[in-house]
């Protein structure tokens, strides 16, 4: 199960991760959701060569969810009903990774001459 899954890292081996968030000088309340639309669609259209991967986690009274849409592939668990919105969140987040991962792995040991420019950076486990 990919729960089961395992890999740790000293504080000082964990690579650092750039991302982009075009929302980050919006403030959530104060922002009409019109704006994120827009935000979102630009963001779309300048990155359309790369695959759109989705993630939600959600919390009710009696339990907590989330899911990952991956454009043919939509994974959804239900968890225990001690688990945040956060964990959900997270477990979105992770499961979605796992999935590239996955799917990168065989790719690791194509040579660079069938793959052109293409490095997948290997983290040992500690």
């Amino acid at each position: 199960m990919w729960l089961g899954r395992r890999v740790n890292f000293p504080p000082w081996g964990i690579p650092v991760v750039q991302f982009l968030n075009p929302f980050k000088t919006f403030i959530k309340s104060d922002t009409a959701g019109i704006i994120y639309q827009q935000i979102f669609i630009e963001h779309r259209q300048e990155y359309n060569d790369f695959i759109a991967i989705y993630t939600d986690g959600s919390k009710s009274s009696d339990h907590g969810s989330f899911a990952v849409v991956f454009p043919n592939t939509t994974f959804s668990f239900k968890l225990h009903p001690s688990c945040s919105v956060f964990t959900a969140e997270i477990a979105a987040v992770l499961l979605a990774l796992e999935q590239i991962s996955d799917f990168l792995e065989p790719l690791r040991g194509t040579s660079s001459s069938d793959v052109t420019g293409f490095t997948t950076p290997r983290y040992p486990s500690v």
